[in-house]
């Protein structure tokens, strides 16, 4: 009873709460620089950071899939600044990688370990692979599972590929795009968006449909300034990472689908530049392989951590 109590205490302070009775999981709110981080920890053991796509969505739609790594580590989910619950005064000023690095660093300090490893998803092994070389004491695995690449020119060929897949789209995204639900951010329009887009981005359409793309309103808005902002700074811009990646000491697993709309051959250049990295490719997968392709996807994780 006096180790409960404790344990309670301890997580109020740390403006943490109980989801599970047995302390398995637990939701925290921790404040960095102008921002109030959500962030959830699921399971015990290593400290394995799970950082979710975007910019802009939230840590929602890696849920059910994800949760299978909490039976060997303890995995904390995030929703990055100005996403999902996480809330902050969205700016050019307040919405940046260094903001977005710091934010990181704070849960790890907030976690009291020194080193954590990291699982970034597309957009988040973008942001993994940048904290990585801010770093590279406190990382001991780095995991780009269907990473955006580490260059403009290869990030032009995934635009490419992503514009191809979406014409015979085009008209149904136009009329949902233009209707006031989804100006409104409506949840259940949101959602059919997500999920047409998304088909596309997986080797069978259908599995689409197991993701979980259920975004609240408000979150879905700030989502959209988030990815706005970042779209001006980075993506319309020239960048090459490729210099810089060989600053990762860290052991690291780059892990693609072959039939993601990012070029696999993308992920090919990125491990090319880090030192320490392997390179495994997923047959008939796309983007989100811990739903279609789960057993392969969570052995072949399981192994680079468990073997660390």
């Amino acid at each position: 009873m006096l180790v409960n109590f404790l344990a309670l205490l301890i997580m109020q302070l740390m403006n943490c709460h109980l989801i599970a009775s047995d302390m398995s999981e637990k939701e925290c709110i921790l404040k960095n620089e102008g921002t109030h981080l959500f962030y959830k920890v699921i399971g015990k053991g290593k400290p394995l950071i799970v950082i979710h796509r975007g910019p802009g969505l939230s840590h929602d739609y890696l849920l059910l899939g994800m949760k299978e790594l909490a039976e060997s580590h303890m995995v904390i989910f995030y929703d990055q600044r100005g996403c999902g619950r996480s809330t902050c005064d969205i700016s050019d000023n307040t919405i940046s990688i260094e903001a977005f690095l710091s934010d990181l660093e704070a849960i790890r300090q907030a976690l009291q370990v020194p080193k954590i490893s990291l699982l970034g998803h597309s957009w988040g092994g973008f942001i993994a692979m940048h904290y990585a070389m801010a770093y590279p004491n406190h990382v001991e695995n780095l995991i780009l599972s269907n990473s955006l690449p580490s260059n403009s020119e290869d990030y032009h060929a995934f635009a490419d590929e992503w514009t191809k897949r979406m014409l015979p789209l085009s008209q149904e995204l136009n009329a949902i795009q233009t209707s006031q639900a989804f100006i409104d951010g409506e949840s259940e329009t949101i959602e059919q968006f997500y999920q047409l887009v998304f088909s596309t981005y997986c080797f069978n359409p259908r599995d689409a449909c197991r993701l979980n793309l259920v975004f609240d309103s408000s979150a879905t808005l700030n989502g959209r300034k988030v990815y706005a902002i970042f779209h001006q700074k980075i993506f319309v811009q020239t960048f090459d990472l490729s210099s810089s990646l060989s600053l990762i000491e860290a052991k690291t697993l780059i892990i693609h689908g072959d039939v993601d709309p990012i070029p696999y051959i993308t992920a090919e250049h990125t491990r090319s530049k880090i030192k320490k990295a392997q390179f495994v490719l997923l047959k008939n997968c796309g983007h989100f392989p811990y739903i279609e392709s789960p057993k392969a996807y969570f052995n072949t994780i399981n192994t680079f951590l468990l073997g660390s």
